[in-house]
């Protein structure tokens, strides 16, 4: 009987521990990697509730929703409206907005209920469109033709990268400034502190100083729920509310979310949509379709409640409204991806040690 282990032995605990500490590393680079790099599609069903009742009598209440639609990194279904009174739709550019009305009584609370699916992309965004001037020009809280942008773009090189660098690196995010969304691009440059607007607004501002047409965008971060359990929220917006760019270079237009591109998540969110960034377009055209529809809707007397997305009026002060916003992921292919890796790599790795180290059976075949 051996008292030693021989060198087959302990060549194959060599191999085992190194396959181990192999693996190990494999599950947190390579597959992490895989849920966050690799092509995928994310989808998304929306439900959204407002319930209107009134304390005394009748009332008329006018509802005013707007709705995203398809665009170059996102795919929203028709949506599904049920609403027992009168209904008008209007469709622009990136949203569409609907006009609810009628006449609700006490014993008899109404209900309108909006359902749409959304698939949101993960991999590169890039797309043709044209781009207009506007977008090369100075705006209100986009001063891209003041001396600091103009000699500061010229110190990154003209080059959108270094911008979205630069941006996410020179401003500190900030929670208290999430409730102030008309930080200009200046103060964002002179303060360095702020929430996802003053970021979008100074990247913004230094890609049209820098002669790079670019526009601020205004839409939803969807939840990243790991399973499929439904998030609730009682917010005038599915999921939180969130600003980011879109800038234009050679021929095309591209994502980039510089509040998101600290650290190890830069090349994460820039050219890239990450399966979670809901689009309404560009922050100016969405506020200019909004009041539009708040105008509509505030013709009753009493703003019973209102939220980014919509707004519910009333001829009475006592109407009430419970609203509720309910998201699902329905599908997840960066899950998809990331089992797929999973198998491709453990099943490589047993290959290597069928091939390294034959078991006996096969070494001594049967004579």
């Amino acid at each position: 009987m051996a008292l030693y282990p021989n060198s087959s032995s302990i060549k194959k605990s060599v191999f085992t521990g190194f396959a181990i500490l192999f693996f190990l590393s494999v599950l947190v680079i390579l597959i992490p990697g895989a849920y966050l790099w690799l092509p995928a599609k994310v989808r998304y069903h929306i439900v959204e509730k407002h319930t209107v009742s009134v304390s005394d009598g009748q009332a008329r209440v006018n509802i005013g929703i707007i709705v995203p639609k398809s665009g170059p990194y996102q795919t929203v279904s028709s949506p599904i409206i049920q609403w027992s009174g009168e209904q008008e739709w209007i469709s622009y550019a990136y949203i569409d907005t609907g006009k609810l009305w009628g006449e609700i009584e006490g014993a008899q609370p109404q209900q309108a209920v909006l359902e749409y699916d959304v698939i949101l992309p993960q991999g590169k965004a890039a797309w043709e469109s044209p781009a207009e001037k506007q977008f090369t020009l100075p705006g209100e809280g986009i001063e891209s033709d003041h001396p600091s942008f103009t000699t500061k773009a010229l110190e990154l090189d003209n080059d959108p990268y270094k911008i979205y660098q630069f941006t996410s690196q020179h401003v500190v995010f900030s929670e208290e400034d999430c409730i102030h969304t008309d930080t200009s691009a200046l103060d964002a440059y002179r303060l360095a502190t702020g929430a996802c607007c003053a970021y979008s607004r100074l990247m913004v501002a230094l890609c049209r100083a820098a002669g790079t047409p670019a526009r601020m965008i205004i839409g939803a971060i969807l939840p990243d729920n790991y399973f499929p359990i439904p998030h609730r929220d009682a917010a005038g917006i599915p999921g939180a509310g969130h600003a980011w760019v879109e800038y234009y270079s050679q021929g095309k237009w591209y994502l980039a979310d510089p509040s998101w591109g600290k650290g190890y998540l830069s090349l994460l969110e820039f050219n890239r949509s990450d399966g979670r960034h809901l689009s309404y377009g560009e922050r100016n055209n969405f506020y200019e379709v909004r009041d539009r529809l708040f105008h509509w809707a505030s013709g009753q007397s009493f703003i019973a409640e209102e939220g980014l997305t919509y707004i519910i009026a009333s001829s009475k002060d006592t109407v009430s409204v419970s609203s509720e916003i309910g998201i699902t992921k329905k599908w997840d292919g960066r899950w998809v991806n990331t089992l797929a890796v999973t198998v491709i790599v453990t099943f490589s790795l047993c290959k290597i040690r069928d091939k390294l180290y034959p078991s006996e059976k096969s070494s001594n075949p049967k004579t």
